[in-house]
């Protein structure tokens, strides 16, 4: 009978997932078929009607199956497909922290993302400019001291993400008010305590 090669895949669309390669055409129950697949760039697993390949590198793969009867191979039948793969991004970033009230925290992408990729930053209750979507360098204020985390989501062909974080730690208004006792003669001792509202953030000096 005359010799298909169809055959049906899943759709991986990141580097390092598995695709899935399974024959699906007419001459299974043919006895003396040969199932020859071609996986240029890829790693493959299996044989038969059936295998799994795993490839190295992004980009477009194009794969095979040819069918054919006895070691003549005879009446090939050859199906062609091809899928492309994007690499996974990285999403990191530098930040600045701690900073004062009054600033605002540079954040500066340093990761893998191209002008394709999407970007999605996440600042919390803080407010970011120029925006949210963009790999452009972003400062953020928040209104309160306080331990804030931003994180940024980068992704690739719609599908490969990855996502980081940082913590940024703002500092609340410092004070530098002081009390004083009333020496009046020489000799007395001047007494002087500090009465600002900083007094229980860490590090200050």
């Amino acid at each position: 009978p005359t010799l298909t090669s169809t055959f049906s895949k899943n759709t991986p669309h990141c580097l390092g997932d598995t695709l899935q390669l399974t024959y699906t055409g007419s001459s299974g129950a043919v006895s003396g078929i040969g199932y020859s697949w071609s996986t240029p760039g890829g790693t493959q697993i299996g044989s038969g009607t059936s295998i799994k390949v795993v490839y190295a590198t992004s980009g477009t793969h194009i794969f095979s199956l040819t069918t054919s009867f006895g070691a003549s191979h005879l009446c090939p039948s050859t199906t062609t497909d091809s899928i492309k793969l994007f690499a996974y991004p990285t999403a990191t970033f530098t930040s600045q922290s701690p900073i004062c009230l009054s600033d605002s925290s540079l954040l500066a992408y340093t990761g893998t993302g191209t002008a394709a990729s999407t970007y999605a930053w996440n600042f919390g209750s803080g407010i970011g400019y120029p925006g949210v979507t963009s790999s452009a360098p972003h400062h953020v204020h928040y209104a309160a001291g306080g331990d804030y985390k931003v994180y940024l989501t980068v992704t690739n062909g719609g599908f490969c993400s990855r996502t980081d974080s940082a913590q940024i730690h703002v500092i609340p208004t410092l004070t530098s008010t002081f009390s004083k006792n009333t020496p009046h003669c020489l000799g007395d001792t001047l007494q002087l305590t500090y009465t600002g509202s900083s007094g229980s953030v860490p590090g200050i000096g």
